[in-house]
């Protein structure tokens, strides 16, 4: 039995595709289901299963992304774009999955501006 994990933001060149390509390399040991917004999205049919959600912060974004989890009892989820992870990182409690990311929403905050991560680095 494999651990099922979801990639969010599979298209281009975001971080979602890195992920998804690197689980690839351990196909013995994950079942990847790749989402995104855009249905033209390479990874989403480079997975097992892929899904065309909403953008982060949509009404039933994480509706959506909790029925995909219920559907393929799915252990964790990596999230690949930024917006997702500053949405997730201040909305973890509505996700019944484990996110592999900085959970931390101020951290989140910060590094999503380089002056502000100067600063605080400064500190």
């Amino acid at each position: 039995m494999t651990n099922k994990v979801i990639v969010t933001g599979v298209g281009g060149r975001s971080v979602g595709a890195g992920i998804l390509f690197a689980l690839g390399t351990l196909q013995s040991r994950y079942t990847v289901i790749s989402t995104d917004a855009d249905p033209f999205s390479f990874g989403l049919y480079k997975a097992e299963y892929g899904y065309v959600i909403p953008k982060a912060g949509a009404s039933d974004y994480c509706d959506v992304l909790n029925g995909i989890i219920k559907t393929h009892n799915v252990q964790a989820i990596f999230p690949g774009t930024i917006p997702e992870v500053e949405y997730l990182a201040k909305n973890r409690e509505k996700i019944k999955a484990p996110l592999i990311m900085n959970l931390n929403a101020s951290l989140v905050d910060i590094a999503a501006d380089k002056l502000l991560v100067y600063h605080h680095l400064k500190k």
